[in-house]
């Protein structure tokens, strides 16, 4: 049996593999496991590697064990943990680091679980051992980030547009070719958004036209709530909107004109903060125009802002690409590279 588990923290991924190992008490493990969870997560690291390829586990070693008497009698044990992360596919350790500890308790599992919660997951140590592995990895994304780029774009090619976007952003900020990814990511957020908007449209079409009652105008709704603002199809989702309003008797349109408001209320907030980002980039050209052209103090405002948008655009990516990792299976590869570990 192995266990995996993910979460998310920043823009370097590895996944918890702790395989089922007899010299740990299942209970144990599973502390280890959360353990692990805490020092990546602690330490600037986001789990789910969708991939599968960078992986963190632990193993342990009982160095000396005594039976303490007394009522209830405990047993002690000093206990080495040695942690690893490395590349599961390639089967190469990356780093390691071995914390040791002193258990006591009333039976093994409890004598584990006392020497798993004296570890500090933010003590130097600890720190030492994942920047350590943090910098293999981002050397893998610099050798490999041409291949990347390679594979996104075939992948966008199909029209897989989340996991394009997914596989170029899990390339660190740090790498020459981040910005290359981002500006893909952007191209690919913007087609998977197009794209999304003309299947929803047409989904909606085709329940109305099996359904053009309440009922189906009601089942239409709830995919128009899902259309984005602003795309192409725009033109289109208005004159379905209309056809259905002019189908519907006025005893029938209360729930759909409902969620339409819903719909309208959320499409205008949008527009809204459309406009205003509109009327402040107006403001800005034309302050510019004021101003001379070595204002060096607007050029770095005017930078400002444009960075914070493009931020806001990559984050809109991510979230695109995470929506992604949550349902993506990744292949099976060999765990048991791990018990070698």
């Amino acid at each position: 049996m192995e266990a995996m588990a993910e979460s998310s923290v920043a823009d370097i991924y590895i996944s918890v593999v702790q395989p089922e190992r007899n010299e740990i008490p299942h209970e144990a493990a599973s502390q280890l496991e959360n353990r692990m969870h805490q020092l990546i997560t602690a330490n600037g690291i986001a789990d789910t590697d969708p991939n599968g390829r960078f992986v963190i586990t632990a193993k342990s070693f009982i160095v000396t064990k005594d039976i303490i008497g007394g009522a209830p009698q405990r047993i002690s044990q000093k206990i080495d943990f040695t942690f690893m992360i490395g590349d599961i596919i390639e089967n190469k350790v990356f780093e390691s680091y071995t914390f040791s500890a002193i258990g006591i308790g009333i039976n093994e599992n409890k004598s584990y679980i006392n020497a798993i919660s004296k570890m500090k997951t933010s003590s130097p140590q600890f720190t030492s051992f994942i920047e350590k592995a943090k910098e293999k990895i981002i050397q893998y994304y610099v050798a490999r980030c041409e291949q990347i780029v390679l594979d996104a774009k075939q992948q966008a090619a199909n029209r897989d547009y989340q996991q394009a976007i997914y596989q170029l952003m899990q390339v660190p900020n740090i790498c020459d070719c981040a910005e290359t990814c981002h500006n893909l990511m952007i191209e690919y957020y913007e087609a998977y958004t197009e794209t999304t908007a003309a299947g929803l449209l047409n989904e909606a079409k085709a329940v109305w036209a099996s359904s053009p009652n309440s009922d189906g105008a009601s089942k239409a709704a709830d995919i128009i709530a899902r259309i984005p603002a602003d795309t192409k199809i725009q033109s289109q989702l208005d004159a379905l909107v209309a056809e259905i309003n002019k189908k519907l008797r006025e005893d029938e349109k209360r729930d759909w004109a409902f969620k339409m408001k819903q719909y309208e209320d959320e499409q205008a907030q949008r527009k809204r903060e459309y406009q205003l980002r509109k009327q402040k980039q107006e403001a800005d050209i034309a302050y510019r125009e004021r101003q001379q052209v070595a204002d060096n103090a607007y050029r770095s405002r005017q930078q400002a802002a444009n960075n914070a948008a493009r931020r806001q655009t990559i984050e809109a990516c991510r979230q695109v690409g995470l929506a992604f990792a949550r349902n993506y299976r990744p292949p099976v590869y060999n765990v048991t590279n791990v018990y070698a570990w």
